[in-house]
């Protein structure tokens, strides 16, 4: 009996040492497929393709394309050429790169990581070279919402500026808009621009922004073709501050509308409208809404060979702070000529000036007042009329229809 449970102690034994080394090496084995993780099939230089109900949604084209147990989820390393498509099927992404891309055909997402590139096109113009071309650390495409998502470091560039979202930008790759919400700043050569809130439309090349403060660059020229005014303005930067902002390019004719509590100031001027429009190709500017303008002189509005006046008075008004406002200003930078339209009143300490219309005529060296005109000089003469007309050349005065003068005795 002794022998017997001897060598049944012996094989049970043994038997348990074979099971516990098998177990281990089973175990072994199990750790080496995880740590690889599990790669069922390995695919080089090849292309994955997508898509959502029956309709194409992306293609990776990749160095190395690999899946492991899951029939789900797909991995690609060295993504050379990626595209993504709108709910139609067009493309609304090319050249999409990325180190490491991970793709689930189940929830049909793309996820893309590390050194990422991509140009988002124009839908009504896919030749168009005005796609917004992104770099970021991170991408993640939702085929079944058609929006794709951007973190990390995001770089947008279009023609000559670039945007830096401080956090992430959305993109409806269906109506090919981009949404920036939060802070963001835009630089380029010319001007630099900071909010809070961009709206790209990609299609209709135009841009919205809000809670703006924009720098317009001050830039010596010496360009002959500009007289001292225009050079000396191009010279000095010009600060902006706004509620919102459009822009838009359309026929490559810049167009700008600025709205609410607008501010601008250069050099020692101040500016400030409710809304404020640009037409580049144009060159017109339009102001309206409490148009107000505050300058420690007049200098920056006239020629160099009109800022000496033989009349004591016209010297004297040059260079005196004014308080120019009115309902609405526009100036054609074309013909040279600004207009006040709407309640204008011209304040300096000496004098008051008021109307319901002033044109600066600058090639001819004209100022014209219409409409319920008054000068009244401080403890002087008053002078009240429907047209005034000032030749700054002549130093000459001419009123007309319905003149009224009021003489200002001393004791």
């Amino acid at each position: 009996m002794n022998k017997i449970l001897k060598y049944t102690l012996i094989f049970i034994s043994t038997l348990l040492l074979l099971l516990f080394i098998y177990a281990a090496i089973s175990d072994s084995k199990e750790k080496i497929i995880r740590d690889s993780r599990s790669r069922v099939v390995e695919i080089k230089g090849s292309q994955l393709n997508g898509f959502t109900d029956g309709v194409l949604s992306w293609q990776l084209t990749a160095d190395y394309i690999w899946a492991g147990r899951s029939k789900y989820l797909f991995r690609a390393d060295g993504v050379s050429q990626g595209l993504l498509y709108d709910n139609k099927g067009k493309v609304s992404v090319q050249n999409l790169s990325a180190n490491k891309v991970r793709v689930n055909s189940k929830t049909k997402t793309v996820s893309a990581y590390d050194n990422i590139y991509a140009s988002f096109l124009r839908q009504n113009d896919p030749n168009s070279k005005k796609a917004v071309n992104i770099s970021a650390g991170e991408l993640r495409y939702f085929g079944k919402s058609k929006k794709t998502y951007i973190f990390k470091d995001v770089k947008m560039q279009q023609e000559f500026y670039t945007i830096h979202p401080q956090r992430s930008v959305e993109i409806d790759n269906n109506s090919n808009i981009a949404t920036v919400d939060g802070f963001f700043y835009m630089t380029s050569d010319e001007f630099n621009v900071t909010g809070n809130r961009l709206t790209i439309m990609i299609d209709q090349d135009l841009a919205t922004m809000q809670n703006i403060k924009a720098q317009r660059l001050g830039v010596p020229t010496s360009d002959e073709n500009l007289d001292e005014r225009e050079r000396q303005f191009r010279s000095e930067t010009l600060y902006l501050s706004a509620k919102t902002m459009l822009y838009t390019n359309p026929k490559e004719n810049t167009l700008v509308t600025i709205n609410g509590q607008v501010v601008m100031s250069h050099g020692q001027k101040k500016i400030s409208a409710d809304q404020v429009f640009y037409n580049k190709e144009a060159k017109f500017y339009l102001m309206q809404g409490h148009v107000k303008i505050q300058a420690n002189s007049i200098d920056w509005l006239l020629k160099e060979e009109q800022l000496l006046f033989e009349n004591e008075d016209l010297q004297k008004s040059v260079y005196e702070p004014i308080t120019i406002q009115t309902d609405k200003l526009t100036f054609d930078a074309k013909s040279r000529v600004l207009r006040l339209l709407g309640s204008v009143i011209i304040t300096q300490k000496d004098k008051v000036i008021r109307a319901n219309r002033l044109e600066f005529l600058d090639k001819e060296g004209l100022i014209l007042l219409t409409g319920k005109v008054e000068v009244k000089k401080k403890n002087k003469d008053t002078i009240s009329c429907e047209k005034l007309r000032i030749d700054i050349n002549n130093e000459t005065f001419n009123s007309s229809e319905k003149v009224f003068v009021e003489f200002f005795l001393k004791k």
